[in-house]
């Protein structure tokens, strides 16, 4: 039941409040303490970018998570101040309820981060005091102690008093602010008051205090100036082989060097070859150096140490001194390529590599030290001692060498590598070049190269011994045939086997390749899919590109040996043409490569083409694509029916006519022209020239005369008249109203067809 009811009062909370939620902030909000409640609270507002358009106003929220964020507290006053860019605001009094809660701004439609507001209760005490000057405090400046009142000290000023001591409780000793001229008090707005001590010094440092009543005081301040550093020793220093004064570090240790110094309130450091290491203080004025390793770069560095308080300005260093930087030696090798005879030179040589200071090397054979009689011969860290001769009684015994450079202590010891680690040092796929390094073998081991457990041919670039620890570089120039194989590199040692090795697969930049013609045609026999395949390792990224009704179209096959794409989707037209271009992406370690090729697709107009898109049509699509050819082709039959139907119909109309002519003598031909030829004499009609008039001019049953110009006429169709010379023409009259009587009953009037018309 208790548990239902917390729930419920949660829902309560959360319901009533009006929630407020913006994930974008802007600026920093700060609240200057101390604040104390009952009066006016001072804040700082640093906004991210001002604007002059956009207020600032608080909100408040429940320390709880879930609370709501409401209007408030209310601002007293407001200022922006341009040259620091920040606002600063003063609330009104605020009660000591409103300690804990949280506060942000709001600026515009941002809010800045959130501050937690801390209220100060002085009900019951005497009043608070806190330094108002900045720390640190230096010797001659002006400090300056606020005191805030208790409510009870204001109000009832008749039972309280106002007191500044000095000292620690049990001997407390007043400030006579009155007569002393270096203590000065002033009252601020908002019931504060402030101590000023000028020409502050060591002799004013103490614990400060105000005193309200008998017995009866506020919490105390300590007040002090920073004793000035001396400067700093080193240490510690030794003499190291006569060849001068170094401070001794050993290689990947922290360096084990002090600083000395006195003073308060000290930054102590060591600074060598660029790199400053912190100290803490492990002892009376001694502070050692932390978290500060020495290494080979490090070796004859110059070291010193640098102190810093408030009460200087620059720091103080010691003495130099140099970093003298010893090492354990990387590798102890014992070597010997010849057989070992008495009376004869022998070879056997001691390698003794990385070793500060410079080692003594001596042989071991069994339990006697050898260390007369050697050669020896150094470069660099390398350091070696041969042993020239050998003795009977040493058959079949044991020998080794040693070290000793007063640091540290060594042997040699045979045993194989104990990693053995190949890489690619990248140049291009196809042209690569790999290193193997054999790690911790003794004497160290030679390296063989193979692939796929072949041995193949490379170019071997360098081959290198650093202590014991072998190197090889090998370059290798790849082919096709090499794809998805590995080179491994193998220890070969002199005297114990070793089944170590280590493998690494060779790169390929891909080839890229179609399934189709650089120029193919699309027939029937034509793939359904395109493809490009781009073998590699590692495996490209492929793209297919291509465009379509004016649009560029992509497929991708993200780390993949090959792309496709159908027909159907690139849906090529009859007749049209499509460039499809490949490109593969190829990336190893940090090099990238990009390569491409194309193809073109074409399909012709003619009957052997395909027409893709068609077999890959649903049923209905087909359907729908028979009944439109089908109505098309009836379409096309009836418009030629049509114009076959008319076409008829004027030759039947033309033979029609023809027949009416034939079956009418007046109009015979067309060379009737009412010419009649008897005995080679032309006789002409004659023509009545009688012209009616106008108001006697009717359609029905009117003769119509017309004049006729011979020689026009007789121009017009001249090649069917003959002209015939001194004969006698005779006119004869022609009725042209006579009726040809058809076999249809129809009749037919005729006019001279050379003459005007009716």
């Amino acid at each position: 039941m208790e548990y239902k009811t917390i729930v419920l009062v949660y829902i309560v909370i959360i319901c009533q409040g009006n929630l407020k939620v913006n994930s974008s902030t802007s600026g920093l909000l700060e609240v200057v303490q101390p604040a104390i409640a009952g009066r006016r609270v001072n804040i700082i507002f640093t906004p991210t970018v001002y604007n002059s358009d956009k207020q600032v106003t608080l909100e408040y929220k429940y320390a709880i998570v879930l609370s709501s964020w409401y209007d408030g507290p209310r601002l007293y006053s407001k200022t922006y101040v341009a040259e620091e860019g920040r606002f600063y605001l003063t609330t009104d009094q605020l009660a000591a309820k409103w300690n804990n809660t949280a506060l942000r701004a709001k600026y515009g439609d941002e809010e800045s981060l959130q501050a937690i507001l801390i209220i100060i209760d002085l009900t019951g005490t005497c009043g608070y005091v806190y330094l108002r000057s900045q720390l640190p405090i230096l010797t001659g400046t002006t400090v300056e102690l606020g005191y805030f009142a208790a409510p009870a000290v204001i109000t009832h000023s008749d039972i309280y008093v106002r007191e500044w001591y000095k000292g620690i409780p049990s001997s407390r000793s007043v400030l006579h602010v009155d007569t002393d001229s270096n203590l000065i008090e002033r009252e601020e707005p908002n019931y504060e008051f402030v101590l000023e001590i000028h020409n502050f010094d060591q002799g004013r440092n103490g614990l400060y205090n105000v005193r309200c009543r008998n017995g009866k005081h506020t919490n105390i301040v300590q007040l002090s100036v920073p004793v000035p550093q001396t400067k700093p020793a080193i240490g510690p220093v030794t003499t190291l082989q006569d060849e001068g004064m170094y401070i001794i570090a050993k290689r990947d240790h922290t360096i084990p060097v002090y600083c000395n110094a006195t003073g308060t309130d000290l930054t102590v450091e060591v600074l060598f070859n660029r790199r400053t290491c912190k100290t803490e203080e492990s002892g009376p004025d001694m502070y050692s150096a932390i978290v500060c390793n020495a290494y080979d770069a490090d070796h004859l560095a110059s070291v010193r140490c640098s102190v810093l308080n408030a009460a200087v300005k620059d720091p103080l260093f010691s003495e130099e001194y140099q970093l003298y930087v010893v090492g354990q030696a990387s590798a102890v090798e014992i070597n010997h390529t010849e057989d070992l005879r008495e009376g004869l030179p022998a070879n056997i040589t001691c390698k003794v590599t990385g070793s500060r200071p410079p080692p003594e090397i001596a042989f071991i054979v069994d339990t006697i030290t050898i260390d007369q009689g050697l050669t020896h011969s150094h470069d660099d860290l390398t350091y070696q001692a041969t042993l020239r001769f050998v003795k009977r009684e040493w058959n079949g015994k044991n020998i080794r060498c040693q070290y000793n450079n007063s640091y540290f202590t060594g042997r040699s010891q045979e045993h194989p590598p104990s990693h053995v680690l190949i890489e690619d040092i990248f140049s291009r796929p196809g042209k690569t070049v790999y290193k193997c390094t054999l790690i911790d073998s003794n004497p160290v081991c030679n390296i063989k190269w193979t692939a796929d457990g072949n041995t193949f041919l490379f170019k071997e670039t360098e081959n290198k011994v650093d202590g014991l620890t072998r190197e090889s570089w090998i370059e290798l120039n790849a082919s096709r045939n090499m794809y998805r194989a590995t080179v491994q590199c193998t220890p070969q040692c002199q005297y114990f086997e070793s089944k170590l090795n280590a493998f690494q697969q060779i790169p390929i930049i891909p080839n890229i390749t179609f399934n189709v013609a650089r120029n193919q045609k699309i027939t029937q026999e034509f793939p359904k899919v395109v493809t490009c395949y781009a073998e590699s390792l590692p495996l490209s990224h492929i793209e297919l590109i291509y465009m379509q009704n004016r649009e560029k179209k992509n497929v991708s096959c993200l780390k993949d040996v090959k792309c496709s794409i159908t027909l159907e989707e690139l849906n090529i037209r009859l007749g049209g043409r499509m460039n499809l271009e490949c490109f593969a992406t190829y990336t190893y370690q940090h090099v990238t490569e990009i390569l491409t090729t194309q193809v073109t697709l074409y399909r012709d107009d003619g009957d052997a083409q395909i027409d893709t898109i068609d077999q890959n049509r649903t049923p209905k699509e087909i359907i729908y694509r028979i009944i439109h050819a089908l109505l098309i082709s009836v379409a096309v039959a009836v418009i030629a029916l049509v114009i076959g139907f008319l076409m008829c119909y004027r030759q039947y109309k033309r033979l029609k006519q023809n027949a009416a002519r034939e079956s009418c003598p007046q109009a015979n031909a067309n060379e009737d022209i009412a010419v009649e030829f008897s005995n080679d004499e032309i006789t002409y009609t004659q023509v009545n020239k009688t012209r009616a008039r106008p108001e006697d001019n009717k359609m029905e049953n009117q003769l119509v005369y017309i004049k006729l110009d011979k020689e026009a006429l007789e121009a017009s169709i001249g090649k069917n008249i003959k002209k015939v010379a001194d004969k006698k023409v005779e006119y004869v009259d022609i009725d042209f109203t006579q009726k040809c009587q058809e076999a249809d009953g129809e009749d037919n009037v005729y006019a001279n067809q050379y003459g005007g018309h009716m």
